[in-house]
C-alpha cells in the first residue's frame, strides 16, 4: 500500500490503518498456519507410530505419571456424499434408475443457495 496509489488516495486514515493492519495480520497468520501445519503433521506421524506399536504389541493402555494413553477401536459412519445418497436411493427404489435420477435432480435443484461477501488479498510478496 503506497501513498501514490490512486485507489487509496481519498480514503480515510482510519481505513488506511485498518487495511495495513489487516494485511500485516494476514501475513503473520499465514506464517503461523505453516508452523501449525508442521506441528500437526509431526503429531499425526507420532500417533501413527504409537498406534502401530501398541497394536502390534497388543498394548491397549499405557499408564503415565499423569493420566494414561488408551488404544481403542470405534465404529463411525462416513459422511453423506453424492455417491452414498445415490447408493441409498438405488437400494430404496429397488434399482429403478429413472426414479433415482429424478430424486437426485430434485435434491440437487432444491439445495439452499447462500451468498456471502469475500475479502481477498492477492499479489503481495511476503516478508520472511
Amino acid at each position: 500500500m503506497s501513498d501514490d496509489d490512486s485507489t487509496m488516495g481519498s480514503l480515510t486514515p482510519e481505513f488506511r490503518g485498518a487495511m495495513k493492519e489487516w494485511i500485516d495480520l494476514k501475513q503473520v497468520l499465514t506464517n503461523a498456519r505453516k508452523d501449525i501445519k508442521a506441528l500437526n503433521d509431526r503429531e499425526k506421524n507420532l500417533k501413527t507410530f504409537i498406534k502401530g506399536f501398541m497394536k502390534s504389541n497388543k498394548i491397549d493402555t499405557c499408564n503415565l505419571k499423569r493420566g494414561k494413553v488408551s488404544l481403542s477401536t470405534k465404529s463411525t459412519k462416513k459422511g453423506m456424499s453424492k455417491d452414498t445418497i445415490e447408493r441409498g436411493l438405488t437400494s430404496f427404489f429397488d434399482g429403478d434408475e429413472h426414479r433415482v435420477t429424478g430424486a437426485l435432480e430434485a435434491i440437487h435443484e432444491n439445495r439452499e443457495v447462500t451468498e456471502r461477501q469475500v475479502l481477498s488479498l492477492t499479489g503481495l510478496k511476503g516478508k520472511d
